[in-house]
């Protein structure tokens, strides 16, 4: 790659698909011919030794870092639950990657921990986003915050949002009450139920590691209409003002069931992982789907914070938090499940 490329981030993008999932996209139409197909199939077929690894948590393009310190430089981010030594890695990751039509890739490992899917856990009337969540005897999860049908004639129409693998674990049983708090989280004999799961969204499942169909993990449920609603985040106590614009190096915050409120940065735009299900008992085996799209920050997280609302620092929404590790977290972006779900964050009226 010629040095001023080196500062883009298209080129890198374009990259991550070809060596990810043998894809063409994002090159131009006129240079998409069968010899240059074939030799990208050949690319990733030779690739995909090191990226079967499990220790391989995800892919992202983000910039180079050095002893700590970020450099100008892009590269094509490995992200690993933990660096081991040479001697110890039967298939390392190549430094550069030399791609027909665009160049020579740099490559740059980076430890993250292990990814998982993502309590504040007493009981919120009203009910406020930031507070802990389950479908009846589910997963805890948290409340992102409400949103309205993208439909005028349906104002007074209020759901919650969080991360679909909250309200269902997609090959069991589905649908039903929603509670708050969250079932592992419940004392005495309030009565909990706050809602009804309406939909989601749910992935494609898919074995071939290049297969990475999904960008959202998103669902709503009809909150009950007897219930008062307190549109502010818990623990900042600010309404959602709009939807933002995610770019690098954004600051970002997220209030969740787990950790309460926590801040970092955006540190990649490009990220891509996949996650293990489990399947039906008639399946047997865990379920693969793969994620991209999805965006990478160093804010702390745990489990049960799934579906928190991560906001910038002025307090525009950006998306759903999904998930993280010790050392990183990763969002979906709100734009693209207002589109899927039909739907509106309900403080932009």
């Amino acid at each position: 790659m010629r040095r001023r490329e080196k500062h883009t981030h298209a080129p890198y993008r374009i990259a991550l698909n070809v060596i990810t999932e043998g894809s063409l996209i994002g090159l131009p139409k006129e240079v998409r011919t069968d010899s240059l197909s074939q030799a990208v199939t050949k690319l990733f077929e030779n690739n995909k030794v090191w990226m079967y690894e499990r220790s391989i948590q995800g892919f992202g393009v983000a910039r180079r870092v050095t002893g700590g310190f970020q450099q100008p430089e892009f590269a094509m981010k490995i992200y690993v639950r933990k660096k081991k030594p040479k001697s110890q890695i039967k298939h390392p990751v190549p430094r550069r990657i030399s791609i027909p039509d665009i160049g020579i890739i740099e490559t740059d490992v980076t430890t993250i921990g292990q990814l998982q899917l993502h309590k504040f856990s007493s009981y919120a009337r009203p009910p406020m986003p930031g507070c802990s969540i389950s479908r009846a005897k589910g997963v805890t999860g948290t409340f992102g915050c409400y949103v309205t049908p993208n439909n005028p004639d349906d104002l007074n129409v209020f759901y919650l949002l969080t991360s679909a693998h909250v309200l269902t674990d997609f090959f069991r049983e589905s649908g039903g009450i929603v509670e708050q708090p969250a079932t592992d989280d419940q004392t005495g004999r309030e009565n909990f139920k706050i809602g009804m799961i309406k939909k989601y969204t749910t992935p494609k499942f898919d074995s071939d590691i290049r297969s990475f169909p999904n960008s959202i993990d998103a669902g709503i449920a009809l909150i009950d209409g007897t219930i008062e609603r307190d549109f502010r985040i818990r623990e900042v106590g600010v309404k959602p003002l709009g939807v933002g614009n995610i770019i690098e190096s954004l600051p970002v915050y997220k209030v969740g069931r787990s950790t309460d409120y926590t801040s970092g940065q955006i540190t990649d735009t490009s990220f891509k992982t996949a996650f293990y299900f489990q399947g039906s008992p008639a399946q047997g085996k865990e379920q693969r789907a793969g994620f991209k799209n999805l965006v990478l920050c160093d804010y702390r997280s745990n489990v049960g914070d799934s579906g928190a609302l991560v906001l910038s620092g002025k307090n525009k929404v950006l998306g759903l938090h999904m998930g993280g590790s010790t050392s990183g977290s990763f969002f979906c972006r709100f734009r693209r499940i207002t589109s899927a779900l039909n739907i509106r964050l309900a403080e932009s009226l």
